[in-house]
């Protein structure tokens, strides 16, 4: 909140696009006006740092989160890449890696017989498990 003095607003969080940005001015009375970024503000961007995928221990990784912590066979991706991937995910793909580590989305693999005979047996138990409620006032002998 501006005081129309200070000039400098610093901020913990990272900031990797312009367009993750919105500055509004507020009078006294309460009017807002949208800020201009570049003419009427600026504002500092992190670097846009590579996102790591390891195919030894699945997953995504970056340093401001993992720091040295990133498996040794990681290898960088693009945030575009990592996007389309997640996309991709949301979907139904899996994501997974290709021969050179690289992460890849995949069709879901269809169910294994001995996976389809699991599913089975399990809705078997839910409806059964609903199927029998004896009714309070009832007794059975």
């Amino acid at each position: 909140m501006g005081d129309g003095v200070n000039v400098r607003f610093p901020f913990v969080f990272k900031v990797f696009s312009k367009d993750n940005v919105r500055a509004i001015y507020a009078d006294a009375l309460g009017a807002e006006l949208d800020l201009t970024l570049g003419s009427d503000f600026t504002v500092n961007l992190n670097p846009d740092r590579p996102i790591f995928y390891s195919k030894s221990d699945p997953g995504f990784y970056c340093i401001g989160i993992h720091g040295d912590a990133i498996p040794k066979d990681a290898v960088a991706i693009t945030r575009e890449e990592h996007r389309a991937l997640l996309k991709a995910q949301s979907k139904g793909k899996v994501i997974q890696a290709d021969e050179k580590g690289y992460p890849i989305a995949v069709d879901r693999p269809q169910p294994t017989l001995e996976e389809l005979k699991e599913m089975a047996l399990n809705r078997r138990r839910a409806r059964m498990a609903t199927a029998y409620k004896p009714l309070p006032h009832c007794k059975i002998q």
